[in-house]
């Protein structure tokens, strides 16, 4: 349990390893599961206000959201997270559409995103599934993250014949989207823009 209470208070010496949550030096030989569980890919892992550990894994039960108390109890919060059947997905092999970023609003409900349906998607206290933002065709969500109360997305795009694009930022603040950043990664240059979505 001693092992299990220091993860969550040092949250550099966690990540995930062949299906399994480690705890140590990534490039020790003592590194440790301190799970029992098997993941099928994690994907994100993030710490919310109350130090418990959420971990999106994109392949267990259509992208799953679990997390990991204090005491090191774990639950399964919310599955069927990515659609099975995804409309308009900018990559269509299935090992390619995962659920990305972990974030929480205000009032500590979990933001994730997945790049299927390019949705943003909010699991509200009575674990109903909101979509709250869809990235426009091409483009799909990679991470978010909550400042104050804007909501922060990056996405990535491709297009057939341009190739990739991005990556670029989105802030939502109520209802309202703005790309605010756009960096392009092949010319190493970047230009704020303020975009109505």
């Amino acid at each position: 349990m001693d092992s299990v209470m220091t993860l969550f208070k040092t949250s550099l010496n966690y990540y995930p390893h062949n299906k399994s949550l480690m705890k140590g030096n990534i490039s020790a030989l003592d590194a440790a599961p301190i799970l029992d569980h098997q993941f099928e890919r994690i994907s994100t892992m993030a710490f919310d206000g109350q130090e418990r550990l959420w971990i999106a894994d994109s392949f267990h039960s259509n992208g799953s959201l679990f997390r990991i108390d204090t005491a090191g109890n774990m639950i399964e919060y919310a599955r069927k997270l990515t659609p099975e059947n995804p409309s308009d997905p900018v990559v269509t092999s299935k090992n390619h559409q995962l659920l990305y970023g972990v974030s929480f609003d205000e009032e500590g409900n979990p933001i994730t995103t997945h790049s299927a349906s390019r949705e943003v998607i909010k699991i509200n206290t009575d674990l109903a599934k909101e979509v709250i933002y869809q990235s426009p065709k091409y483009y799909f969500p990679v991470g978010n993250c909550m400042i104050g109360s804007k909501l922060v997305i990056m996405e990535v795009g491709f297009i057939p014949g341009e190739g990739h694009k991005g990556p670029r930022l989105v802030e939502m603040k109520n209802n309202k989207k703005d790309v605010i950043y756009y960096f392009n990664v092949r010319n190493v240059v970047y230009k704020k823009i303020i975009q109505v979505n």
